[in-house]
């Protein structure tokens, strides 16, 4: 643990709609550094948003620069792979689009931290079989060979219960308590990030 609190933190979240926060007013990338700031008022949170609603993973590595690294900021949150299944992204296209990305991120000594994808209420699997779940692998395995932390959202989702309490009505996209439970969940993963590190 780490003896001295660092006086600000960034943080830039990365990502597609439920990032942006497609359908509700506090999505979670709000909700979490007020957690944040409630628990550690010596430290000053910033948080810039960088999802856009139907986004890839390729398309967040296309704006990379753009949106994220010309901030330089302590943390980025990366949070793909529902799209990418819609589209049909092979996995392999995937798997290369997310290690250039971290590398990308590790060039200008800024920590990427992996999500895992929500579970939606409804089912999402393609034709060819392809389900989140099989994103969901390389995102952890990316995480593991890249040394970096993963926060298994896909893990904790089940722990809501009835799934369609915490969704719009789409069933893909979570409503105003699904990103509130995001938002908590986030917190407490970077809140031991930012005193372990």
């Amino acid at each position: 643990m780490k003896t001295e609190m660092p006086s600000s933190v960034s943080i830039v979240c990365l990502g597609d709609s439920i990032t942006n926060g497609f359908g509700v007013r506090r999505p979670w990338r709000l909700v979490m550094p007020h957690l944040l700031r409630e628990r550690y008022p010596e430290i000053s949170f910033k948080v810039l948003n960088a999802g856009v609603d139907g986004d890839t993973l390729f398309g967040g590595r296309r704006r990379l620069r753009r949106d994220v690294l010309r901030y330089t900021p302590d943390l980025i949150t990366i949070a793909f792979g529902l799209n990418d299944l819609y589209m049909g992204v092979p996995l392999p296209e995937f798997r290369q689009n997310l290690n250039e990305m971290v590398e990308k991120i590790k060039q200008i000594n800024c920590r990427p931290i992996l999500f895992t994808t929500i579970q939606p209420a409804v089912s999402v699997q393609l034709l060819g079989g392809e389900t989140p779940e099989l994103y969901n692998e390389i995102i952890r395995k990316t995480a593991k060979q890249q040394q970096i932390p993963v926060l298994d959202v896909w893990e904790s989702w089940p722990a809501l219960g009835d799934p369609w309490s915490y969704f719009l009505s789409d069933g893909v996209h979570p409503n105003e308590d699904g990103h509130a439970f995001l938002g908590e969940l986030t917190a407490g993963f970077l809140a031991s990030l930012i005193l372990d590190e």
